[in-house]
């Protein structure tokens, strides 16, 4: 079972995008995130059957996960083939999702090479997240 906690209580890295967002930046951009991957209709095969308690976790999961990836507190969240195993995510979803946090990214004014390093992080997730070939 994937549960959310954290290994750490220090503080962002110093210039860090985590540090510049802030918590409320990062949970918004988590939460942004989530959201345009829930309201894409080529994406209800994977999410379409998230009830609210799966819904909160997959939004408190990019939250915790972006933070760490952007220079803030690091956390683990459980191992990511366990939690998209029964998700049936393929390659065009996987960059559907992928695509889905370029433009919450963009929309927080978060681009350049900060940007381009989640983004890439994200892309060599590809073999843990997707469960469907």
């Amino acid at each position: 079972m994937s549960t959310d906690r954290r290994t750490s209580e220090s503080p962002a890295e110093p210039g860090s995008p985590a540090e510049w967002l802030g918590e409320g930046g990062t949970a918004a951009l988590g939460a942004d995130w989530t959201e345009r991957c829930l309201a894409d209709p080529e994406l209800r095969h994977v999410l379409g059957h998230l009830g609210p308690a799966q819904t909160a976790r997959m939004i408190a999961y990019h939250r915790h996960y972006l933070a760490d990836i952007m220079g803030g507190p690091p956390c683990h969240a459980g191992e990511l083939d366990d939690a998209h195993a029964a998700l049936s995510i393929d390659r065009r979803a996987f960059d559907r999702v992928r695509g889905h946090l370029r433009d919450a990214l963009r929309a927080a004014r978060l681009d350049g090479p900060d940007a381009a390093k989640i983004l890439s992080h994200v892309a060599a997730l590809a073999p843990l997240v997707i469960t469907r070939r």
